[in-house]
Formats: structure tokens, C-alpha cells, sequence
């Protein structure tokens, strides 16, 4: 493994806490791996024989349905790990994964990873925080399903995804992508979309769109459960 790659590694936090020593090792153990965007890193149903840990690039987490519509759960970016939990339990991969841009990855085989973990706990309580983020993302995504409309999901999920530049706040995604998080076609989003632009909530430019008044998104996403 290359420096860059030693220094890449020593950038993420579930690893941050290793000894130098440990990192060294656990970094000759990763082979790096590149998926052209568009190609299908994984399917639901293979065999978890090892984990990638996303070092430039973006994939999608998703599910078909037999009428060939999506469903996005998540989004992962550089410094995600991908594919550790059939990793852990032995069953299957519980989605596809498909990179949507040009992606290069560190992959680790399920025996190296689970021979490594044995010898370091930190890095088990630092995976088991980021599962726990991530089924709390789940739990979030479930709750919106149940209780907003497409409206609602669609405000939210703009608000999430969200940025910064300067003073402008902005998320940088397709119609397409937006639809398969918010779980409804792309014409029923779209539709949304144009109600937002026609209230001055959003303005749209081609695969970005700039949130106008994301306090009147707050409130279309807003839900309260009953305790």
C-alpha cells in the first residue's frame, strides 16, 4: 500500500485511534479496488466475502422492485465503509450497491477484517458507533415513509442533503436520485418540485438545486410523533 493510501487510512475515524504499529499492518492488508460509474459493486443475495472503505467517489445503497423501481437508502461518500454488515454476520448483502461516479476503494476480506477485530477493540466500538448511525438513518428514513406525504418526504430529504457554498444552500442531485430516497416516481417529485418553485422555496439549474426558504421546508417536513 502506498503512502497515500497509509495517510488516507490514518484520516478515518474509526481508525484514528490505532497505534501507528496496528494501522501499518491493518493498511498492508486493504487492495485497492476502482468501479467506473454506473457499475455494480455488489448485489443483494452475494456473499459478503469482504468490506471496501470508499476512498473518492460516490455509491448509492439501494432496492428493486420487480417492476424495476428503486428505492435509495443511502448515499455514501469518500471515508464511508461499504459492506461491513454481511462482513459481521455471515448472511447475505441486504441491498445493491452501484458506484455513481468514478470510485476507487480500500477492500478487505472477511477473514483479515474479522482476525482484526479481534485484536482491537476500538475499532469494534467505532464500527458499532457508525451501524448505530446508520440504523438511526433508517429509523429516520422509515418514519418519513410512514407519516409524510411526497410533499413532506421531498422538503425533508432536500433539507438533509443540503450544503453550504458561501451563503448559498444547495444540494447537488438529479430529479431521479431525489425520487428514489423520497420512495415516489419521478413525476410525482418532480411535480413537488415545481409547486417549490412556484412558492419560491427552491430554484432549479440542472442537477442543483438552491433551497430559498428552508425554514418553509422545515415546516412541509415536519412531523410530530405522540409519545
Amino acid at each position: 500500500m502506498s503512502d497515500d493510501s497509509l495517510a488516507f487510512l490514518d484520516s478515518i475515524h474509526i481508525f484514528e485511534n490505532l497505534a501507528i504499529g496496528d494501522r501499518r499492518k491493518l493498511a498492508s492488508l486493504f487492495i485497492a479496488k476502482s468501479f467506473n460509474a454506473g457499475e455494480t459493486i455488489f448485489m443483494k443475495g452475494d456473499e459478503g466475502h469482504g468490506m471496501y472503505l470508499i476512498q473518492s467517489g460516490k455509491v448509492k445503497i439501494c432496492a428493486f422492485d420487480q417492476g424495476g423501481n428503486e428505492l435509495i437508502f443511502a448515499y455514501l461518500n469518500a471515508g464511508d465503509l461499504l459492506g461491513e454488515i454481511a462482513v459481521l454476520d455471515g448472511l447475505p448483502r441486504s441491498a445493491d450497491v452501484v458506484a455513481l461516479t468514478q470510485t476507487r476503494t480500500l477492500y478487505l476480506g472477511r477473514a483479515d477484517v474479522l482476525a482484526f477485530l479481534k485484536t482491537s477493540p476500538q475499532t469494534c466500538i467505532e464500527i458499532i458507533y457508525d451501524l448505530c448511525r446508520r440504523l438511526r438513518g433508517a429509523n429516520a428514513h422509515l418514519e418519513e415513509l410512514s407519516f409524510l406525504d411526497v410533499s413532506g418526504r421531498t422538503a425533508r430529504n432536500l433539507l438533509s442533503l443540503s450544503v453550504k457554498d458561501g451563503t448559498a444552500l444547495y444540494c447537488s442531485i438529479t430529479q431521479e436520485e431525489l425520487a428514489g430516497i423520497v420512495g415516489a416516481s419521478r413525476e410525482m417529485v418532480n411535480k413537488v418540485l415545481n409547486s417549490f418553485v412556484d412558492r419560491a422555496y427552491v430554484s432549479i439549474a440542472r442537477k442543483r438545486i438552491t433551497i430559498l426558504a428552508p425554514a418553509a421546508l422545515d415546516k412541509i417536513g415536519n412531523y410530530d410523533l405522540v409519545a
